[in-house]
């Protein structure tokens, strides 16, 4: 494949850099991804869409490296930064096991959704990762209260029912004999959910071992 050095069109950049990435050309798709921010550093996705497939392969610090370098470049050019843009900078974090910035990235998400300007799943794919969070730091209350209203925008999310059952599986651990039996009613709820679905195979026989848990 040829690289065009005068290919200065962005929309077709993008395209390029997403079939590459499809494809598992993956140095060809990162060529034609960062030539994104030098066509228009002042778009958001000139820098997500890189940290995207940096994410996808498991390289968070080079994501975060990168968002956190776009977000300098968007906020002094005083643009907008989207949901969207938030919830990656926290997906490298957690990746990275920096629960507190993950978490302040997620705050800064939520503060700027806009029904007008953001994707309707942004916010739940936030309060996911928000879950994801809390969970992670034992705030089992706080991670269930998030992931609750999470389920609720997405019921049909296996992924998000999975950390719900999880919340609940951890958090029965505390409270009266009563209130430990209600927690593991919601985590098994939680958890049938994902097996009733159309989810992956390995994500199901990941809620088998957790039901599992239920009843040692």
């Amino acid at each position: 494949h040829v690289i065009k050095t005068n290919f200065q069109d962005f929309r077709l950049r993008m395209l390029a850099g997403h079939n590459h990435w499809r494809l598992g050309n993956y140095d060809t798709a990162a060529i034609h991804f960062s030539k994104l921010f030098e066509i228009s550093p002042e778009q958001p996705a000139a820098y997500t869409a890189l940290a995207s497939m940096y994410l996808e392969k498991g390289l968070a610090s080079k994501a975060a490296a990168l968002l956190k370098q776009g977000e300098g470049k968007l906020k002094a050019a005083g643009v907008r930064i989207p949901a969207h843009y938030f919830n990656l900078q926290a997906r490298a974090a957690l990746a990275l096991n920096q629960y507190s910035e993950a978490l302040r990235y997620l705050a800064a998400s939520k503060a700027v959704f806009s029904a007008e300007q953001d994707k309707p799943e942004d916010k739940w794919h936030a309060l996911t990762l928000e879950g994801r969070a809390l969970l992670a730091t034992g705030q089992f209350d706080k991670a269930v209260f998030a992931l609750e209203w999470a389920a609720s925008m997405a019921q049909e999310d296996p992924y998000c029912n999975n950390l719900l059952g999880v919340a609940y599986l951890q958090w029965a651990k505390t409270g009266s004999e009563r209130e430990k039996q209600e927690k593991r009613d919601k985590a098994r709820k939680a958890f049938d959910s994902v097996l009733a679905s159309q989810a992956p195979e390995s994500l199901k026989a990941t809620v088998r071992k957790n039901l599992e848990k239920l009843t040692s």
